[in-house]
Formats: C-alpha cells, sequence, structure tokens
C-alpha cells in the first residue's frame, strides 16, 4: 500500500507544478501590459514638460531681459490738433526710426496725454519689441533655438502691428476726443521716470512744443511762471513734479514750434528760453545726453 500512494502522488505534484507556474506567467504578464500606459504617459508628461519649461516669447514679442534696450517715448497730445503737415510727419518718422533703430529684444513703450490715457499713475499705451530675425540674433539674447521661418514671421507681425499702431496714433492725435484738456508736462516726464521699466531706461523721447499748463506751472501765459531752469528749480513745488535721475539716459526732446514766441495768447517767454529750459531741465535730471530739436510750423511744407 505504501509503494501504491508513492506511485499515485507523483502525477498529481507534477500537475499542481504545472498549474501554478501557468498562473504564474499569466501574472507576470498582465502587469507587464498594465504597465505599458503608465509608461507611455510618463514619457509623454516629461516631453510635455521640457516644451513648458521653455522660455516663450510674450504677447509683445518680448524675452525679459535685464539688459534689455528699454526707450520711452512721450506724446504731448495738448498740441497735436495744430501741427502742421511736416510736424505730424515728424512725429510719424520719430515713431518709425525708433522701433526700426531697436537692437533685437529692444522694446518701446509710448506714453501720452490723450484725453482718455491720462492719470496720475503713468502707464504705456503701447509696448511692443522688435524680434531676433536671423537665429544667431536670437543666440545673442540667449533666447531659445527658433527657426529663420519662425523668426521671418514673427519680425513680420510685430512690424504690422506697429504700423497700425502709428496709424491709428496719428489719426487720433487730430481727433477732438482724444485732445488733452490740458498740459501737465512736468508731471507726465516725472510719472514716466518712475514707470518700472524691468530695466534701465536707455532712451527717452519727448514730443512736445514744452508749454506746461498745469497747477504747477503754466508757462508763457503767466508772467514770471518760465524762469531759468536753476531759478524754478529753488520753488517748492518743484520737489513734488522733480522726476527721477534719469540714470544716463539719452534724452530726445523734440520741441514743436508753432510761430514766433513771444505771442498774443503767450506774451511771458521767447522760443529760445524755452528751449533753454528743457535742455537744462534733462541735463539737471541725469540724462546722459540731452538734445532739444526745434521742429518748425513750416519746415518742409
Amino acid at each position: 500500500m505504501a509503494r501504491s500512494r508513492k506511485r499515485h502522488g507523483t502525477p498529481r505534484s507534477r500537475h499542481g507544478r504545472r498549474r501554478r507556474h501557468g498562473m504564474l506567467k499569466k501574472l507576470l504578464l498582465t502587469s507587464a501590459l498594465a504597465l505599458i500606459p503608465i509608461g507611455t504617459l510618463g514619457a509623454g508628461g516629461y516631453f510635455a514638460n521640457i516644451h513648458l519649461s521653455r522660455e516663450q516669447i510674450d504677447a509683445n514679442y518680448c524675452y525679459q531681459r535685464a539688459d534689455q534696450e528699454q526707450v520711452a517715448t512721450f506724446i504731448d497730445f495738448s498740441l497735436t490738433h495744430q501741427t502742421s503737415r511736416s510736424q505730424q510727419r515728424d512725429l510719424r518718422n520719430t515713431l518709425t526710426q525708433t522701433f526700426e533703430s531697436l537692437p533685437p529684444n529692444g522694446r518701446v513703450l509710448i506714453f501720452t496725454t490723450a484725453n482718455d490715457s491720462t492719470a496720475s499713475v503713468t502707464d504705456p499705451v503701447f509696448v511692443l519689441c522688435n524680434p531676433a530675425t536671423m537665429p544667431s540674433e536670437q543666440a545673442s539674447i540667449g533666447a531659445p533655438d527658433t527657426s529663420t521661418q519662425v523668426l521671418a514671421r514673427q519680425q513680420r507681425e510685430a512690424s504690422e502691428r506697429y504700423a497700425a499702431f502709428v496709424d491709428d496714433l496719428i489719426r487720433q492725435s487730430t481727433q477732438q476726443s482724444h485732445l488733452a484738456t490740458s498740459s501737465p508736462i512736468l508731471e507726465q516726464i516725472q510719472g514716466i521716470s518712475r514707470y518700472d521699466f524691468g530695466a534701465p531706461l536707455s532712451k527717452l523721447i519727448i514730443y512736445t512744443d514744452g508749454i506746461n499748463n498745469s497747477d504747477t506751472a503754466r508757462f508763457c501765459a503767466v508772467q514770471g511762471e518760465l524762469p531759468r531752469f536753476e531759478v524754478f528749480a529753488r520753488r517748492p513745488k518743484y520737489r513734488f513734479i522733480k522726476p527721477y535721475d534719469f540714470g544716463g539716459a539719452e534724452v530726445d526732446i523734440l520741441l514743436v514750434e508753432q510761430g514766433e514766441l513771444p505771442s498774443q495768447h503767450l506774451p511771458f517767454c521767447t522760443n529760445q528760453e524755452l528751449r533753454d529750459f528743457w535742455l537744462d531741465y534733462a541735463e539737471s535730471n541725469g540724462a546722459g545726453m540731452a538734445r532739444v530739436t526745434p521742429l518748425g510750423y513750416g519746415a518742409g511744407q
């Protein structure tokens, strides 16, 4: 009987081992198949993270950089309805040349005193960067590798947006609804000097007739309110509208002149006194280079 039990037990043990082995293989295969989607998703997530972490150009075609060139343009809307065709061309040419002369990733910010944009806390009405046009320029600003085709498209789009803005600005400058009701030139320049550009201001362009008309002073209209700048700077009111130091930025003042001064409505200054005041103002407040360019009413007519 003992031999009989031994003979019948052996086949049952082998059959059990085969069953256990088959179940183990099935379990391993199922586990491997279950892991495939997880691995695939993990790889997809990894490459998605690489894409998301890649620096993207922003909506104004800018990459934020500590050494980015910053150019601010201020347009005084109190006089633009009275400018001649040549002075309007001067404004258009200035705006166009400002953008075209920017280095790759250079940024232009435009401020105005248009009736619907003037505020005590100054903010630009338009911001745009000049995109790189070649991969070598893209590399020079430490931006991600981008194909020549994509760079050309970005440059074209930015240029078209800027040209459309300039056209609209020139049109608005002659419309009654946009004309400034006062001329707080000193206050607006102070506001621009306080604006956080994210990098040192490189250049400030000012398009104005230079005749401040606010609670601070009414140049040329009230006797004694446009003295030499050194005298004006000692007055108590000046400390409230003194700009932050220009920090070596170039300051270019395009002084729109509509005739000879003194005149019937502006009897208390001369053209030369206005030019001298604004030049001294810029130099005394830290301009690296200051320039006043008179824009004659009839020039180019």
